[in-house]
């Protein structure tokens, strides 16, 4: 309810927001109280209406008191509407104009005592122009009490000597005036001296132009080119570069295929992945020949053994894929001929999960310029195994290939 009346309030007052409007009305239409709240408010805004035009003063009585206390009636009277604008616009601006004025009038005569005074202080005088002097003045000079008439004639002659002076150089252009002068300050400072060789060529004078003041100088400037009878030499050196070996790469990873064929013919099929063949290994050159490193692979081999089993004698097959991994040194020989072909050898010895392997190889390395090496070469391998305290032998022989990259 109290948030109702206060937007009755807000209503009578026109402040209420529209979206609030709709609320009111609605709570109006269903709420006998708060329209009995809002006829009261209306009679009571109205009734402060009244009360504040009748307390308003009359213009007679207002005349009246204003008059009784010696002031002007213009503002106070209700008909001179037009007459209090003007007197408030002359209130505002009247004092600044008049102080502006005053200001003004201020600094002139404080400006022309100072300069009074500068004038009696100093005893200086406004020198009039040439043209506005009489010839008399022209020609008879101030004497002194002390200077005598022989003086007074030189500063006579003095003074007409600079008047010509002056009309002469009012006459003649300002650029000739300059370059005469500089002409004669070069002449005085720089004496010429005869050249001791006779020149071969000229270059052709160039004007240059020198700022001076607001004034434009132009000065000739001459280029002489001697030639020097003096033959000169010129001496041909030849520049020894010194081939510098490729920085060595010790480590190489390298990645091989092999192809191998068992020397074991068995039934059973070989046990196939997408790894298989395939051996990965890491190298370490000690020097230029020798490398030493670790190889790891997959590859299947066949194992064909027999055994006793309740005391009869058996005999297995099987074709089974194993990883095996070992210590590999690999010997590089000498380059053979122009192209970089360098035979190797290399051995292995490591096992599998079966038993103790080995490897051997033997081949060519073919490393053109940068990084890369190319493998090709043949190899055998063995793989050992026991049963039943029997060793077996499973060999392969074949080609390998492969790629290392040195770094």
């Amino acid at each position: 309810m109290q948030q109702f009346s206060e937007h009755i309030d807000q209503l009578l007052d026109g402040e209420l927001d529209p979206m609030l409007e709709q609320a009111l009305y609605a709570e109006l239409a269903t709420n006998a109280d708060l329209r009995t709240e809002m006829r009261d408010q209306i009679a009571l805004k109205a009734a402060v209406k009244d009360d504040r035009m009748a307390l308003v003063p009359p213009a007679a009585l207002t005349s009246s008191v204003f008059s009784t206390l010696g002031l002007a009636t213009g503002m106070a009277t209700a008909g001179a509407v037009g007459g209090s604008v003007a007197w408030q616009w002359l209130t505002r601006l009247g004092l600044p104009v008049l102080s502006a004025l005053t200001a003004a009038g201020v600094s002139w005569s404080v400006s022309q005592n100072a300069f009074t005074k500068f004038v009696a202080e100093t005893g200086a005088q406004v020198e009039t122009p040439a043209e506005q002097q009489t010839p008399a003045e022209q020609q008879t000079p101030d004497l002194a009490p002390d200077q005598t008439p022989d003086l007074a004639s030189q500063v006579v002659t003095l003074r007409q000597e600079n008047q010509s002076l002056r009309q002469e150089l009012a006459a003649r252009p300002e650029r000739e005036v300059v370059r005469e002068v500089v002409r004669e300050v070069v002449r005085v400072v720089q004496p010429e001296v005869a050249p001791e060789v006779e020149p071969e060529a000229e270059t052709e004078p160039e004007p240059i132009t020198l700022a001076v003041g607001t004034s434009n100088i132009d000065i000739v400037n001459s280029i002489e080119l001697q030639r020097d009878p003096t033959p000169q030499t010129i001496r041909l050196a030849t520049a020894d570069l010194a081939l510098r070996p490729p920085a060595r790469r010790p480590f190489a990873a390298q990645v091989r295929g092999m192809s191998l064929t068992p020397s074991l013919s068995t039934a059973v099929s070989e046990q196939s992945a997408w790894y298989n063949n395939l051996g990965l290994a890491v190298m370490y050159s000690m020097n230029e020949r020798s490398a030493l490193g670790f190889e790891v692979g997959n590859e299947a081999y066949p194992m064909i053994f027999e055994g006793d089993r309740n005391g009869q004698v058996v005999r297995y097959e099987q074709y089974p894929s194993t990883v095996w991994a070992g210590i590999t040194y690999r010997f590089t020989g000498s380059v053979l001929g122009a192209l970089p072909l360098q035979p190797y050898g290399q051995v292995l010895v490591g096992g599998s999960k079966f038993g103790p392997m080995g490897r051997m190889q033997a081949g060519l390395q073919y490393a053109p310029a940068g990084p890369l090496v190319f493998l090709l070469g043949v190899e055998g391998s063995a793989m050992t195994f026991t049963y039943q305290n029997a060793w077996y032998v499973s060999p392969k022989f074949g080609l390998t290939y492969g790629m290392a990259l040195r770094f």
